[in-house]
């Protein structure tokens, strides 16, 4: 999503909203993408009504799958909180992480 359908870092690019919609209509599956957490402000996924017809989101980098449709996950895989931890104390570690902690 980031730098194709929405700017980066933000909202829906608005003359994208249009051609994705009559894409779904068409019948044709949509899936978005993103790093961000699928329920992120920015991302408006209902708002901009792309959650109508049939559509699909990936979100957490990879960890989520969500049918908007049918209001269902599909598939999660999301990092263990004891490695998530753990990251974010070497990172502090390096000096990298103090803006996290």
């Amino acid at each position: 999503m980031d730098g194709t359908s929405y700017h980066g870092m933000g909202e829906v690019i608005e003359q994208n909203i249009e051609p994705i919609i009559k894409t779904q209509e068409a019948g044709i599956k949509v899936v978005f993408v993103t790093g961000r957490p699928l329920n992120a402000k920015a991302n408006k996924f209902k708002e901009n009504g792309f959650t109508t017809h049939e559509a699909v989101a990936i979100g957490y980098n990879g960890a989520l799958i969500y049918d908007f449709h049918e209001d269902k996950v599909i598939a999660s895989n999301p990092i263990e909180s004891d490695t998530v931890r753990f990251a974010f104390k070497e990172s502090y570690k390096s000096g990298e992480g103090k803006d996290l902690i």
